[in-house]
């Protein structure tokens, strides 16, 4: 919480991806809505949540998709604006399939520009 005592305006959330490794889409969806929610709490920031990459390492595309459906459900609930990372597939993932290479990380930059330029996200 040390970026809530800076007083940003917004507050993007990127994370999730590597605990699905150990939890189920249902938990790591509401684990990010769970901290998304003590931002708000804590804060005047706009809470802005960004979807889960895909991947092609050993970690479920499917179950990418289940957080990203999640997340979409909660960020219209809560009135909070997402980031979507459609535009990222296969071909922006590094060789073991977890992370970005330069394009994809060129995407995710874009993105996030995008998302930051545009009010009307979710």
């Amino acid at each position: 919480m040390p970026t809530v005592d800076k007083k940003p305006q917004q507050i993007i959330l990127h994370v999730g991806t590597n605990d699905l490794r150990d939890h189920s889409p249902t938990v790591v969806a509401e684990n990010i809505v769970d901290l998304a929610k003590k931002i708000e709490m804590e804060s005047n920031a706009e809470v802005i949540l960004s979807e889960l990459v895909s991947r092609s390492d050993n970690v479920s595309n499917d179950a990418v998709k289940a957080v990203n459906k999640r997340l979409i459900k909660y960020c219209n609930q809560n009135d909070w604006r997402m980031i979507k990372h459609q535009n990222i597939d296969r071909n922006c993932l590094n060789k073991s399939g977890l992370h970005l290479n330069e394009k994809g990380n060129n995407i995710f930059f874009r993105n996030f520009v995008n998302a930051l330029d545009n009010s009307s996200m979710c």
